[in-house]
């Protein structure tokens, strides 16, 4: 059942081959030959894939006709004629916010969320958002990609490092964009950038697809910024939990809490609006992050082999004192 959004922009998938670490080189060729078998033509177009299990099927004249009832219905997704439809209206939030009394975007009335400019109508950055950009499944690996920026402020973990320039430029149209504006979901904006900086920091080691992945980054930066409903995969109440970048239908996931709590912008209003789609200096603050990390794990390695030390020491005296202590009588 293929998926139309029934905008403009086009979905495409953003790889960066030389990237792929060998056991992900070894399973793409695998999963690129899979995906051309007529078993997985059928399992794609059937009710057993489970991005179809829940979808509604409308039957109507007209595509917009359908639209209108899954809207009606709050429905992010519905089936029309076989085909996996958005309900996102295809039209600009830029353009026609003052001129509409709704906009419906990932499920719901986009004017409902977005904050007001001076003269009352809303405005995309009226109040500066957080962007999250969300790769589908076969982006930069098998499993897609999320990344985030606030102002000048990037948390990207690629493969091989955390990248720090803008997202608009670096995905363009291959990636889902959402605004989350932080007033509406608690975050301090000095918090978070206090935040995107100690993680790129910490993170800034080699990649690790369970402990350091690219949604892991995105999820410690949203946690140390004060947000406590991420719900990822495992008993999150336990502190035990897998981070994903949440492009799938289990409502797990990064990409899930920005449909609960942002809005779905397209590529087209983000150049048109985005101030900060240039960051003049973001290879500095690469290169600072980087030295930071570096001297971070030095001083770790220096406190792991003083503590080895010192136990050492303490097993001697230790020792030494039992010695001197043979022959007494208690």
């Amino acid at each position: 059942m293929p998926e139309n959004t029934n905008n403009t922009n086009e979905q495409q998938y953003h790889q960066y081959p030389h990237q792929d670490n060998a056991l992900v080189r070894f399973l793409k060729p695998i999963w690129y030959r899979f995906k051309a078998t007529k078993l997985f033509q059928a399992y794609r177009h059937s009710r057993l894939n489970p991005f179809h299990t829940t979808l509604q099927k409308i039957k109507a004249d007209t595509i917009e006709d359908a639209r209108e009832i899954a809207i009606n219905k709050n429905l992010r997704y519905f089936e029309y004629n076989g085909v996996r439809v958005s309900t996102d209206e295809p039209y600009s939030l830029v353009t026609e916010a003052g001129k509409r009394k709704r906009i419906f975007r990932n499920g719901r009335n986009a004017l409902d969320i977005l904050p007001r400019n001076a003269a009352g109508i809303p405005d995309l950055t009226a109040e500066e958002p957080i962007i999250i950009a969300i790769l589908p499944i076969e982006g930069p690996s098998l499993v897609g990609h999320a990344a985030l920026q606030y102002k000048d402020h990037v948390i990207n973990r690629l493969r091989y490092k955390m990248d720090t320039k803008p997202l608009f430029p670096r995905y363009g149209n291959k990636a889902n964009y959402y605004f989350i504006y932080p007033s509406q979901v608690g975050i301090d904006p000095k918090q978070l950038i206090n935040a995107i900086d100690k993680v790129n920091a910490l993170k800034n080691g080699d990649y690790d697809f369970v402990n350091n992945n690219c949604a892991g980054a995105i999820d410690y930066t949203l946690r140390f910024a004060g947000v406590k409903d991420l719900d990822q995969y495992g008993p999150d109440k336990l502190g035990i939990y897998w981070p994903a970048p949440g492009n799938n239908p289990f409502g797990k996931g990064i990409q899930s809490w920005c449909r609960k709590h942002g809005v779905h912008v397209f590529a087209s209003e983000i150049e048109q609006v985005y101030k900060h789609n240039y960051i003049a200096n973001h290879q500095e603050m690469a290169d600072e992050y980087k030295r930071i990390h570096q001297r971070f794990m030095q001083n770790k390695a220096f406190r792991r082999c003083w503590k080895k030390v010192s136990k050492k020491v303490q097993q001697k005296i230790m020792n030494g004192s039992f010695k001197t202590l043979k022959g007494r009588d208690y």
